[in-house]
């Protein structure tokens, strides 16, 4: 399951939200990632972009993506609970026999959102 929902939204461990709405350079990380962690980057920042969220650390500790890095606190949707993970999606991509389409995969995606 790439989109991972809460009833009550995150944790209430402590983090920092970065890209999107976070604004504050001083509360923004700059990634240094290899090639192959730029596809997870670029995934993720989509959602972020998209739908005004924040790449976070999952503090849930019943999460399955619990001390992950997923992208949610999305502004444009209604359900505040919802976290992607990108590492997930970027898995599922790689694993698809070619010829492989990101576009698709992120219109099932966004589907699976507007159905929340």
């Amino acid at each position: 399951m790439i989109i991972a929902t809460h009833a009550g939204g995150r944790g209430t461990g402590q983090y920092r939200c970065w890209g999107g709405r976070s604004g504050n350079p001083a509360n923004q990380t700059v990634l240094r990632p290899d090639p192959g962690f730029c596809r997870i980057l670029c995934i993720g920042e989509y959602f972020v972009q998209k739908y005004d969220g924040c790449w976070f650390v999952n503090d849930i500790a019943t999460s399955q993506n619990f001390a992950r890095y997923v992208v949610g606190e999305f502004v444009h949707l209604n359900h505040s609970g919802i976290s992607i993970d990108p590492f997930e999606l970027a898995a599922e991509f790689v694993n698809t026999p070619t010829p492989r389409n990101l576009t698709s995969l992120l219109n099932e995606v966004d589907d699976e959102l507007s159905q929340l």
